[in-house]
């Protein structure tokens, strides 16, 4: 195939779209991964500019098979707390019960959509009058269904790699003794 590089002179190299058709009127080609990577200033969050999207998920299960057998490989995928497989799946669940991520290896950007809402244009869906709301609550839901399978583990900072004792609520395949913060035995294994 022919080698790959920047994109040419007029063509967005260097932010010039002078040679594409509308160019000048705001009409640009899809950006692709390299095209962020190279994209100057703005907010920067864990090393990345903008919008950070891998896949879109249904399911819990669609992100396991991912981390299962793709990128970022977890050979655990299927067995541990899904906050539990990497720092970034931590920050996701943690989101999702609004739980304090202080000293994690990861932390949320408090009103994150305001913040970059002042830096860049949001995506379309992000501007339709409640949708952030109800894609929040999807992904609530969708996280509550997993934890009955497979547990959670808010002790897991994303520092270290996952161990047993951070399990803090057991599902069906995690039935193991639970040691609640204030030392008291909040489940027994079965």
């Amino acid at each position: 195939g022919e080698p790959t590089g920047n994109r040419r002179e007029g063509y967005g190299e260097k932010y010039n779209w002078s040679k594409m058709r509308d160019g000048k009127d705001g009409y640009f080609p899809l950006w692709n991964a390299a095209d962020f990577r190279r994209m100057p200033g703005g907010i920067y969050v864990y090393g990345g500019a903008g919008f950070h999207l891998h896949n879109f998920f249904n399911s819990a299960d669609e992100i396991r098979f991912k981390y299962a057998y793709f990128g970022h490989m977890h050979k655990h995928a299927f067995d541990v707390p899904l906050g539990a497989m990497n720092a970034d799946m931590n920050v996701f669940v943690k989101c999702a019960h609004d739980i304090d991520d202080t000293g994690n290896r990861k932390i949320r950007l408090k009103n994150g959509l305001d913040i970059l809402e002042r830096e860049y244009k949001l995506p379309a869906a992000f501007q339709v009058d409640g949708y952030v709301d109800a894609r929040h609550d999807e992904m609530v839901k969708l996280v509550e269904e997993d934890e009955k399978e497979y547990g959670r583990a808010d002790k897991f900072d994303g520092n270290h790699l996952y161990h047993v004792d951070h399990l803090t609520h057991s599902g069906r395949k995690n039935k193991v003794k639970v040691v609640a913060d204030d030392g008291g035995k909040d489940e027994q294994k079965n």
